[in-house]
């Protein structure tokens, strides 16, 4: 805190020095904005691809400057896909993946990882949920496996859901105390109304989440139909492939099939929203409005 107060303290003082030497009438604002750089085509590394026989596709971007390796699984399984009244099932089938899978339990998982200097961790967010591992290419064999086990494996103790649903009604609760998620959500309600884009877990939905939910979702979305590998490191498109074929072997099904589209409301005119939060001392604006999906090709150009 004291530091904090002298950051503070040093900046006011200087915005005080500044405004007494230039008075606030002499300064000269620009009336344009600055002319746009030149737009110039970002440069991809170098790939290669394989697709294994259970549709799983495999990228691999070689780079054996140094001895690691860095995974990521990815599926079309977002929080699009959690049902009505069960918002919040997504990111919660991925935060069990590394909580146990295959032969190990969570705390074996977390060992198993740890014990090499790796890290593993999965997520989910509106459209995808991806699996992340990040390890020393000499380990490259226990990365696949414990990525394997993690997506096709999944033990899903009961011990380990409660324990999920405990840590995400606290974030929920500690996310609620936040001026910016409570407008956020206000303002993605508005936009997107019915449609998923527009929902947002709750301690009531996360509370009514199951077990029978979180294996179902995982039967539906978790298959290697449509997902997509990317290894990038020091690794060779065909020992990618064969490890790739040991450690995910068995697992099988075809691509999840596409969420229901519901249709968005029409915003053809300007329209404000105001949510009243007693006690708030300041105001988080925020304003925009649709582009496009997330699968159409500008969406990566304008990111």
């Amino acid at each position: 805190m004291p530091r904090a107060f002298a950051i503070a303290r040093r900046a006011a003082a200087c915005a005080v020095v500044t405004v007494t030497a230039t008075p606030l009438a002499a300064q000269q604002f620009p009336t344009k904005p600055p002319a746009p750089l030149p737009v110039t085509a970002a440069q991809m590394p170098p790939f290669q691809s394989t697709v294994l026989p259970s549709g799983l596709r495999v990228l691999v971007v070689p780079n054996a400057k140094l001895p690691v390796l860095s995974m990521t699984l990815a599926f079309q399984a977002g929080s699009v896909h959690d049902p009505a009244g069960k918002e919040g099932l997504a990111e919660m089938v991925a935060g069990l993946l590394s909580k146990g899978a295959g032969s190990r339990e969570a705390d074996a998982v977390a060992a198993a990882i740890e014990g090499v200097g790796g890290t593993f961790a999965a997520t989910a967010g509106t459209d995808f949920m991806t699996a992340t591992v990040s390890i020393l290419s000499e380990n490259a064999a226990l990365g696949f496996e414990l990525l394997a086990d993690a997506v096709a494996r999944p033990k899903f103790a009961e011990k380990e859901i409660e324990l999920n649903r405990t840590q995400a009604l606290s974030a929920l609760r500690l996310a609620r105390s936040q001026p910016a998620q409570i407008a956020s959500e206000a303002f993605a309600r508005e936009l997107f109304g019915q449609h998923p884009y527009g929902r947002h877990a709750s301690p009531e939905s996360v509370k009514g989440i199951t077990r029978a939910d979180v294996v179902d979702y995982h039967a539906r979305m978790i298959r290697p139909g449509g997902a997509l590998l990317v290894l990038a490191g020091d690794i060779t498109l065909a020992k990618a492939r064969a490890m790739a074929t040991t450690a995910f072997a068995g697992w099988t099904g075809a691509a999840p099939a596409a969420a229901t589209p519901v249709a968005m409301p029409e915003r053809t005119a300007t329209e404000i929203v105001l949510v009243h939060r007693p006690g708030s001392v300041q105001s988080n604006v925020i304003v925009g409005n649709r582009t496009w999906l997330p699968a159409d090709p500008r969406n990566f150009a304008a990111v």
